[in-house]
């Protein structure tokens, strides 16, 4: 079987990248959640759902099932929401008050997965940060580029979440079964306040494991939800953080099953991909490691993920492959667009845009929008290759006459 690359990018997992010490850190409400899951008590995981239930009028018992029948789908194994905190959290040891080991149990149900991270003392206070975790044939290990080191997997979040449950908590009390000197970190920094709340956490569990959506679609419904917390926004403004995609990667179909003039259009759309990015960079444009994908034209019906460029404070978003529906009905596929945008110094906390904004709107015109990536309000203008003489022409006649039917 043959496959030809679309060009559209298809994401893995969302959230908020911390940079710490030369370091990043990349949180996801879904990973946090599901570490906060399993390092609760039976009864705490069981009044999360309730109150989640209450809020989707589903009966709590059902949707105990949904999330049950969910992780064994998922995972083939409930041992990661069945057993006690301190059986799934085990072997921890704190070294020079700053550095944690510990076993966290494998949720498909293998070997315990040996987890680390450490705490850094910052001028904004306690923050974690070099996270490893033996992988299991899961997510984590699709996790690819600079981003993946610091990605916080379910087993990191779980042995994090531990730590930050039993600060000031007696030995008895704690899921470690440390000894209050034995575990003197300093108090840390975790994001997402509204995943401190049952209702908060249950949600998301619910959504993952109960509904079964995907993780991407998991973290930004809870952004959607409960926006940025303040010390969020903080992080945002100074430039200390960004919000960041985990890519999966590029878009695929089988060749046999395209027509002919489908075949030529997605070679070509790749062509043309390659020669927007080829401009950027001629232009000093630069795809940073860690945030050279993005969200855009989210809220709207061309949502999708585009490969990302900087230059200072200004962006390059490069997008096309997907298939949406024009404005005549028909669905077809979208060539390449390029968008600019300038960044003002406004973080604010909705990215979301009209649902009428368009990456076919014409050229001359220019709209006020938000950068996903670091939430700031830009201008924006659509560059549109053939229309804009200021970027590549279109690399072949059907992708011309896919321009033609978008644009009229």
């Amino acid at each position: 079987m043959k496959f030809i690359k679309t060009g559209e990018v298809l994401p893995l997992d969302y959230g908020l990248v911390d940079h710490i010490q030369g370091q990043t850190v990349l949180w996801t409400p879904t990973n946090v959640a599901r570490g906060k899951f399993m390092t609760s008590t039976k009864s705490e995981r069981k009044e999360m759902l309730r109150q989640s239930a209450l809020v989707t009028g589903i009966l709590p018992q059902d949707l105990e099932l949904l999330v049950r029948e969910g992780v064994l789908k998922q995972h083939k194994h409930c041992t990661s929401i069945d057993d006690a905190p301190n059986q799934i959290v085990t072997n921890v040891h704190v070294y020079n008050n700053l550095d944690v080991i510990g076993k966290v149990t494998s949720q498909s149900g293998g070997k315990p997965i040996m987890a680390s991270f450490s705490v850094a003392n910052t001028s904004d206070g306690a923050r974690v940060h070099g996270l490893s975790a033996t992988s299991e044939t899961t997510i984590v290990g699709k996790v690819k580029g600079a981003i993946a080191k610091g990605y916080v997997n379910p087993h990191v979040a779980a042995l994090i979440q531990a730590l930050a449950h039993d600060y000031n908590q007696t030995t008895n009390n704690s899921i470690t079964q440390l000894k209050p000197s034995e575990r003197d970190l300093p108090k840390f920094y975790l994001p997402f306040r509204a995943l401190k709340t049952p209702l908060g956490t249950g949600d998301v569990i619910a959504q993952y494991y109960g509904i079964g959506d995907n993780q991407f679609t998991t973290s930004v419904d809870y952004f959607r939800r409960c926006g940025l917390d303040f010390a969020i926004r903080k992080r945002l403004h100074e430039g200390n953080a960004h919000l960041g995609v985990v890519v999966n990667r590029v878009a695929r179909k089988d060749a046999d099953t395209l027509s002919s003039s489908d075949r030529e259009l997605y070679a070509s759309i790749g062509t043309m991909i390659e020669a927007l990015a080829v401009y950027a960079k001629t232009n000093n444009f630069t795809s940073i490691p860690g945030r050279n994908f993005a969200r855009e034209f989210t809220g709207s019906n061309f949502a999708t993920i585009a490969r990302r460029f900087e230059r200072g404070n200004e962006v390059l978003h490069i997008l096309g492959g997907m298939t949406r529906k024009r404005n005549d009905g028909e669905v077809d596929i979208v060539p390449p667009v390029m968008l600019y945008r300038k960044l003002d110094q406004s973080v604010i906390d909705s990215p979301n845009v009209a649902s009428n904004f368009s990456p076919f709107d014409t050229t001359s015109s220019s709209s006020l929008t938000v950068d996903d990536t670091t939430r700031r309000v830009g201008v924006t203008h659509i560059y549109i290759p053939g229309i804009s003489a200021r970027i590549p022409a279109p690399t072949s006649k059907v992708l011309e006459q896919a321009y033609t039917r978008w644009l009229r």
